[in-house]
């Protein structure tokens, strides 16, 4: 595997982390904060439910002529119910959820209960409040002016838009990671062939350099950096090299100059003694 693709296969795998991690953070923050938006409206439901109802000194009021929320709400309205201390459903929205009558059972006071329910196959959030008269014994209900003990205020909200937002938050996500790391691992690339380039220049001027060459050096970078740096050691290196070639070829030149005189001598000595037959002593006084 080439260097450059080493290179970029380290950067893709840093950028998939950082990616992942960014998407998982951003993921989590933003399902935090729909979540917090969607206990927010519970919990300003229930605030505006409680409120309506009106404590008198003969019992818990609540007129449902009278009591109504407000028409405009930010996105779909709420469903809601309002139970007595029998249970009876009393008041509530007009698609009220079956579900909140599992609610109806008067809870402690004053704190305020959320449950996450599953109804017709997706989940809500119901948030559940207790009102409690303090003077059981003082209540007293008229004609047309019904008093109550107990008030039982059931608030939902379907989760289904938050997942759903969630959901398109995840594939938004995906997408634009998938593509940010593919653009980025062009980006890589190019940048590491780029950046590189000098080491392939280097290595084609580096096959060329031969015994009969050796006055030919490598391309230098023109950028200050570690190539600079490793092209000038390695051409310093051909130098020395090419010096010991030199003198190298200058003491085989002188050495073959040096020994062609005697050698000449000796070859003219030989062939005047092998032109005749000779006794041995002669022989013996040419070897000499």
């Amino acid at each position: 595997m080439t260097l450059t693709n080493r290179l970029t296969l380290f950067f893709l795998a840093a950028q998939i982390v950082v990616l992942a991690a960014f998407s998982v953070t951003l993921y989590v923050l933003a399902r935090g904060h729909l979540y917090d938006q969607l206990d927010a409206r519970l919990s300003t439901t229930m605030d505006t439910l409680v409120a309506l109802a009106e404590i008198e000194p003969d019992g818990l009021d609540w007129e449902p002529e009278l009591r109504r929320l407000p028409a405009h709400w930010e996105g779909d309205p709420p469903v809601w119910a309002i139970f007595d201390e029998t249970g009876t459903r009393i008041d509530g929205s007009h698609t009220p959820l079956n579900t909140l009558a599992e609610f109806a059972s008067p809870g402690p006071t004053p704190v305020r209960e959320t449950h996450r329910v599953e109804w017709s196959g997706s989940d809500w959030r119901v948030a559940k409040q207790t009102l409690v008269f303090p003077d059981p014994g003082a209540i007293r209900s008229r004609p047309g002016r019904e008093r109550h003990r107990t008030l039982v205020f059931v608030t939902a909200w379907p989760v289904a838009p938050v997942q759903g937002e969630l959901r398109t938050l995840a594939w938004g996500l995906a997408g634009v990671s998938a593509v940010v790391w593919l653009l980025s691992g062009l980006a890589a690339r190019w940048a590491c062939r780029r950046a590189l380039s000098p080491v392939s220049r280097m290595t084609e001027a580096a096959k060329r350099i031969s015994a009969d060459a050796l006055g030919d050096r490598l391309p230098v970078p023109a950028a200050r950096d570690e190539l600079r740096e490793l092209a000038g050691s390695f051409n310093d290196l051909l130098a020395r090299v090419q010096e010991a070639f030199e003198r190298q070829r200058r003491f085989t030149g002188e050495a073959s100059h040096q020994l062609r005189t005697p050698l000449t001598a000796m070859l003219g000595q030989m062939e005047v003694a092998l032109r005749r037959d000779r006794d041995p002593a002669e022989y013996r006084r040419v070897l000499a």
